[in-house]
C-alpha cells in the first residue's frame, strides 16, 4: 500500500513538470491519509490555480493557513488566486498578512507592486518592486517588472539591463526574451532583438501562443533590419554619386 510521502512526492514530481491536472490527483489522494497536512494543501491549491480554478484555490489556501498560521506563503498564493479573480483590495490585504510574518518577502512585495501599476500608481510599483529586487535576488518577476516600467518610461538602456538579470535567474521564460527583444526593436538593435525572438521561440516549448507572438515580432524585427541596410545603402549610393559630381564639376571648373 502506497504511504502519503510517496504519493506527495510522486504529486510534487507532477506539478516541476508542469503536469497540474496528474500532480492534483495525487495531493488529493494523500489528502485522505492525512485531511490537514500543510504541504499537500498548499500544493494542491497551487495546481488548483494553475488550473486556473481560482475559487477553488482559496478554498485550499484557507485550509493551509488554518494549520500553519506561521508560514507567509499561503497568504500571499491565496493573494495571487483574489488578484486573479480581480479582487485587487482583498488581495493586498493577504499580501500585508504575508508581510506581518516576514516583512521582507519578496513575492508579496512583487505582488503589491503588480496591483500598484495595474492602478496606474507607476512610483509606488517601482517601489515595491526595487523592495522585492533586493529582498530576493533570485526573484526574476521582481527584475522582468522592473524592466517592463523602465521601458514604459521609454529608458531602454535600462531596461535591456534588468531584462538581463532576469534571464540570468530565469533562462527559459519566453516572455522574458521576448519582451527585451521589443526593447530592442524600439532602440534600434535590430539584430539583438531577432537574437531575442528567436531564443523564445527555442525556449516556448508547447507554449503556443508564445511562439506565434515571438514569430510576430521576430517578422518586424527582420524587415525592420532590412529596411535598416536599404537606407544604409541608399545613403551610401547617394553619397558616392554627390561626391562624383563635385569632383567632375572641379575637373570642369579647371
Amino acid at each position: 500500500m502506497e504511504s502519503y510521502l510517496h504519493i506527495l512526492y510522486q504529486g510534487e514530481a507532477y506539478f516541476k513538470k508542469q503536469n497540474y491536472s496528474a500532480a492534483l490527483k495525487c495531493f488529493q489522494k494523500s489528502l485522505k491519509f492525512k485531511r490537514y497536512y500543510y504541504q499537500a494543501l498548499l500544493f494542491k491549491g497551487l495546481c488548483l490555480f494553475h488550473l486556473k480554478k481560482f475559487e477553488e484555490s482559496i478554498s485550499a489556501f484557507n485550509l493551509a493557513i488554518e494549520n500553519s498560521t506561521i508560514n507567509p506563503e499561503p497568504y500571499t498564493f491565496k493573494g495571487n488566486s483574489l488578484q486573479s479573480l480581480g479582487l485587487f483590495e482583498e488581495a493586498l490585504e493577504e499580501y500585508q498578512n504575508s508581510l506581518k510574518i516576514k516583512e521582507d518577502f519578496s513575492e508579496a512585495l512583487n505582488n503589491i507592486g503588480v496591483i500598484n501599476r495595474l492602478k496606474g500608481e507607476d512610483d509606488q510599483a517601482e517601489y515595491y518592486y526595487l523592495k522585492a529586487a533586493g529582498a530576493d535576488k533570485n526573484n526574476y518577476s521582481a527584475f522582468f517588472n522592473l524592466a517592463n516600467l523602465k521601458k514604459k518610461q521609454l529608458k531602454y538602456l535600462d531596461a535591456i539591463l534588468l531584462y538581463d538579470k532576469a534571464i540570468k535567474i530565469e533562462q527559459n521564460n519566453a516572455s522574458i526574451y521576448i519582451a527585451k527583444g521589443d526593447c530592442l526593436l524600439s532602440n534600434g538593435n535590430y539584430k539583438e532583438a531577432i537574437v531575442c525572438f528567436e531564443k523564445a521561440i527555442r525556449v516556448g516549448n508547447s507554449n503556443f501562443d508564445m511562439i506565434v507572438l515571438a514569430k510576430s515580432f521576430l517578422k518586424v524585427a527582420e524587415m525592420e533590419l532590412d529596411k535598416f541596410y536599404k537606407e544604409i545603402y541608399q545613403r551610401n549610393y547617394d553619397y558616392n554619386n554627390d561626391n562624383n559630381d563635385n569632383y567632375n564639376s572641379n575637373q570642369e571648373f579647371e
